[in-house]
């Protein structure tokens, strides 16, 4: 999974709700997905075992 995949994993598990007040905490500084950490981590984590176990990681 690329970034690509994750913001778009990310996109359709958004909770507009939750991501008004999270905005707001942060006085309107960044974008929200309104996702708890548990799931955040739920959706991360298939991307994370494959990342792993990749000769390189191109993060920059």
């Amino acid at each position: 999974m690329d970034y690509a995949k994750a913001r778009a994993s990310f996109a359709a598990a958004a909770d507009a709700e939750r991501a008004v007040p999270m905005a707001h905490y942060l006085r309107d500084q960044f974008v929200f997905f309104g996702l708890s950490a548990a799931r955040r981590r739920d959706l991360v984590r298939p991307w994370l075992r494959t990342a792993k176990h990749a000769p390189e990681v191109g993060i920059y």
